[in-house]
């Protein structure tokens, strides 16, 4: 019995029986039969007839046929867009956890609760690489999903990586760079949102300047700093690095 429903059922998709949709195929065999006997009544001629039937009957296949096939493509493709928007949305959703999983940790080491100077939270790009290389160890034993990585170089950049998204960067621009002097500085994201923090900073980059007094290239280059931490901190608030 199973067989004869299965080969019943590939001789209606071989007929296309069995992708009709069958409402528009019956409005269409209706709306073509109503013209049909519609022009009959008005002229009698027997043609309408002869001619009408059939007629309605291949405009019924055609709307089934059409809106069936219309249908299914249309949700095939919404289902696709949603499908892909979906992993989209988990691939960043999993990349920010564990940015954030690894930043959790990374921060108490890099930027502890307890210091003896405000500049002792302000990096370098160098500086943060010794610092992590530094507890390299403590951050990978703390963090799972870095415990099993074997390469330590890769431990060390996803670190850093992690903090760079965390943290707030500061570029300054190379026209304001001395010799010897850093292109950037990078802070914790919840110290720079601190006002206190901001003007503690600011400080301690005006009496950097005005030890420097002389030196035009170190005034613009610590005048940046300060304009940085005083008027323009809140371009820096919401930035990312991927």
């Amino acid at each position: 019995q199973k067989k004869e429903q299965e080969e019943t059922q590939k001789i209606r998709e071989n007929l296309g029986i069995g992708k009709l949709n069958l409402i528009p195929a019956i409005l269409g065999v209706a709306l073509g039969l109503f013209l049909t006997f519609y022009l009959y009544s008005l002229d009698g001629d027997i043609a309408y007839i002869l001619f009408g039937i059939p007629v309605s009957l291949v405009i019924g296949y055609l709307a089934g046929t059409f809106i069936q096939t219309s249908k299914f493509s249309f949700l095939n493709k919404k289902e696709e867009t949603s499908s892909s928007l979906k992993a989209v949305n988990l691939g960043e959703e999993s990349k920010d956890e564990k940015i954030n999983a690894i930043a959790k940790v990374a921060h108490k080491y890099v930027y502890p609760a307890n210091y003896n100077k405000i500049s002792d939270k302000v990096y370098d790009s160098h500086s943060l690489r010794s610092k992590i290389n530094e507890h390299i160890s403590e951050i990978q034993n703390a963090v799972p999903i870095l415990s099993k990585e074997q390469d330590m170089s890769k431990v060390a950049s996803s670190i850093e990586h992690s903090i760079l998204n965390t943290s707030v960067v500061i570029a300054i621009p190379p026209e304001l760079v001395p010799q010897g002097k850093p292109n950037s500085i990078i802070i914790s994201k919840s110290d720079f949102k601190s006002p206190l923090y901001r003007t503690q900073l600011a400080e301690h980059y005006r009496e950097l300047l005005d030890k420097n007094k002389i030196d035009k290239a170190l005034v613009k280059y610590y005048t940046f700093l300060i304009n940085t931490l005083e008027v323009d901190y809140y371009k820096y608030l919401n930035k990312k690095i991927r």
